[in-house]
C-alpha cells in the first residue's frame, strides 16, 4: 500500500496487501473479469455503484485515499520561508520558547 494507512482497519490493510495487485490489475483492465462479482467490483471502482462487500469498500477507500493524497501534493505550491516572515519569524519563536522555559523554571523551583 503506497498511501497513509491511518484510515484503514487491520483487516482492510491485510486484504489490500494480499490482494491489492490483483484488484489493481482488475480495475486497470490488465485482468479481464470472469464473474459478475468481479464486474461489479470494477463498477464500484469506477464510481458507478456503491461499495457493498468488504473488498469493494476497502478498494474504494484505497482509491479515494490515493486521490486525496495526490490532490494534497498537487495543491501545495506555496513555499514558506520562515526567516523572511515578518508576522512571526524564527527569532520571535526562539524568544517565546526561552520566555516559556524561564517561566516554567521559576514556577517549579
Amino acid at each position: 500500500m503506497d498511501c497513509n494507512h491511518g484510515s484503514f482497519s487491520t483487516e482492510e490493510i491485510e486484504m489490500l496487501e494480499k490482494w491489492g495487485r490483483w484488484f489493481n490489475a482488475l480495475t486497470s483492465g490488465t485482468l479481464k473479469p470472469f464473474t459478475d462479482t468481479q464486474k461489479r467490483f470494477i463498477s464500484v471502482a469506477e464510481g458507478k455503484e456503491d461499495p457493498f462487500s468488504l473488498q469493494e469498500a476497502a478498494w474504494w477507500k484505497y482509491l479515494y485515499q490515493i486521490a486525496h493524497e495526490a490532490r494534497r501534493r498537487d495543491g501545495v505550491t506555496n513555499q514558506y520561508y520562515p526567516q523572511t516572515d515578518s508576522f512571526y519569524n524564527r527569532e520571535m519563536a526562539k524568544k517565546l520558547k526561552s520566555t516559556m522555559f524561564k517561566v516554567m523554571r521559576d514556577n517549579h523551583q
